[in-house]
């Protein structure tokens, strides 16, 4: 109890139960325990340098055992529990044996890959009788280039699901390199008892079972190189998020300021805040979900008539967003590995310039003009530890829209038709993460909108009207997304990658906007949008927004 640390340093007599409640028991080189069971709890450390006979060995959640150049022997069970940590610490030869009766059954963590360089493949290894638990995991070394690794000998049978995360040594792999053979059992249970994978540039190995690797033995666990692409996907669907993210920044008219033909020949005020969330399926297999929001704050610098019942305004506005983005590639559950890839957080910083012409049947023209900042951070989840790494860049969008009256009755109702052009440019900066690079490059995106616009005017007062409106959308992409250059940590052996999304996809809405005194309006609106394609195909689209904003006169 408490803690403090106890030191064994000799030969003990003591041959009952030892548990370790807190604080840490130190069993030294020349020290000596023969006992029949061993338990370590919750903030308790067994630090292991000299001999342990033992017939089971319990590590709870948020224990610890280290084990450093010892002989340890276990003739029943050594069970590590979710939560509690086996921690192989520097040893060069054979890490652990456990004998020819013992069984591991691992739902915490093992790590065995302290040791910085390999005598021989396979010298650095836990052997074991029986192996099981349910989503254990075990942290090894490997070095892919020379075909050497730490391994997992199993001599009987191996059962539940184990994730073996690596770390590469040596010089990065080149994808010709022969399955390096990381886990030999007398019989495996399933083809998913040991899942694991790793990327180097846009190099992906993965955890294979032996009857499914050209040369491997049944039963026993290879790592090999597939065709995924593991850090490869964020950073590919990061350029469509963060033009999700534009196209949100950029908006439309009435999403901006509302609706514009009843507003007095006075300078204008707004601030409006959105919030919009989508996921999309690459017909490749890479897809992504999205929640975005944001605020922006306008002002009118011009506001004024033509002369012949039509207006022209202009306007300048800041706009910020946030994107919280999660990624995932649908090809890696048949490896046996998790669809989620990683996430992003964005942060875009736009300045806009805008101006409408409203003639005196009530059509419109709308140009916009923006330039925006752009910071991603990357969070990537195929590796543990994870790896997070920043990508910059800027922007610059253009987009011009237009709408006129196709049908009115009394001022009442309106039907009114829209279309929209919109053109994005973006500059992204070069960046690093711990197994590859990504060049700097450049992408274009261009979206047309075509549409209409259904207007109830509920309550005339003071011509100050309260109006509900319902649209209907159809968008479509002209451009694909561009490749992005992915290559080795040097810079080697770029390859550009891409993915393709859904071109057309359909969009609903409900909106409102009333006057809330003389000066004041509010507006806001809610839509959803669905693709064309579906989920079978690869490609789907889904998602929806909310837009409420107030404007001032003054």
């Amino acid at each position: 109890y408490g803690d403090g640390t106890l030191i064994l340093s000799a030969k003990n007599t003591y041959t009952g139960d030892t548990t370790v409640h807190a604080g840490t028991l130190k069993l030294t080189d020349t020290g000596k325990l023969t006992n029949d069971a061993v338990t370590v709890k919750d903030g308790g450390t067994f630090d292991l340098s000299g001999e342990l006979v033992t017939r089971n060995i319990s590590i709870e959640s948020g224990a610890f055992f280290n084990i450093t150049g010892t002989t340890l022997t276990v003739t029943g069970l050594l069970d590590i529990q979710s939560g509690g940590t086996l921690d192989l610490v520097d040893h060069h030869e054979r890490l652990l044996n456990l004998g020819a009766s013992s069984q591991l059954n691992n739902n915490g963590l093992i790590i065995m890959n302290h040791a910085d360089k390999f005598v021989t493949n396979g010298s650095n290894t836990l052997q074991v009788e029986k192996l099981s638990g349910n989503n254990g995991k075990v942290q090894m070394y490997v070095n892919i280039a020379a075909n050497e690794s730490d391994q997992i000998i199993v001599a009987g049978t191996a059962t539940g699901t184990h994730r073996l995360l690596l770390t590469n040594l040596g010089n990065d792999p080149t994808g010709k390199e022969p399955a390096l053979l990381l886990a030999q059992t007398g019989q495996s249970e399933s083809t998913d008892t040991f899942t694991g994978d790793y990327s180097s540039g846009i190099l992906h190995y993965v955890v294979r079972e032996g009857r499914h690797v050209d040369g491997g033995k049944v039963n026993n666990f290879y790592l090999v190189l597939s065709n995924l692409c593991g850090t490869s996907c964020n950073y590919v669907a990061a350029q469509r998020v963060n033009a999700e993210t534009g196209f949100q920044q950029l908006a439309n008219l009435h999403q901006r300021v509302g609706d514009h033909r009843e507003l007095p020949l006075e300078l204008q005020s707004w601030a409006r805040t959105y919030y919009h969330q989508g996921s999309e399926d690459g017909k490749r297999h890479f897809g992504h979900e999205q929640d975005t929001t944001g605020i922006q704050i306008g002002r009118e610098l011009l506001a004024k008539s033509t002369g012949n019942g039509g207006t022209i305004r202009a306007a300048i506005a800041f706009d910020y967003a946030h994107t919280d983005a999660d990624f995932n590639d649908r090809a890696r559950p048949a490896e046996g590995l998790q669809r989620g890839t990683g996430s992003m957080k964005s942060e875009s910083h736009a300045l806009g310039g805008y101006f409408t012409h409203t003639t005196a049947n009530g059509a419109y023209v709308n140009f916009v003009g923006q330039a925006a900042k752009l910071e991603s951070k990357f969070t990537t989840k195929t590796r543990t530890p994870y790896d997070k790494t920043t990508q910059k860049g800027w922007r610059a969008g253009l987009s011009v829209e237009g709408g006129v009256p196709l049908w009115k009755i009394d001022n009442a109702w309106l039907l009114e038709g829209q279309t929209q052009l919109s053109y994005q440019y973006t500059k992204y900066q070069s960046f690093k993460d711990n197994t590859c690079k990504v060049g700097q490059y450049d992408a274009e995106t261009l979206r047309g909108r075509i549409g209409a616009r259904l207007v109830r005017d509920l309550t005339t007062a003071e011509n100050k009207s309260l109006k509900l409106y319902g649209l209907v959308n159809v968008y479509r992409d002209f451009f694909k997304p561009e490749g992005v250059p992915i290559g080795q940590s040097d810079g080697t052996n770029v390859t550009r990658i891409s993915e393709r999304y859904g071109k057309s996809w359909g969009e609903l809405g409900i909106g409102i906007q009333g006057w809330a005194n003389k000066s004041t309006s509010v507006f806001g609106d809610l839509r959803y949008q669905h693709g064309f394609s579906s989920h079978d195909k690869g490609d789907a689209r889904e998602g929806g927004s909310v837009n409420v904003g107030a404007r001032f006169g003054f």
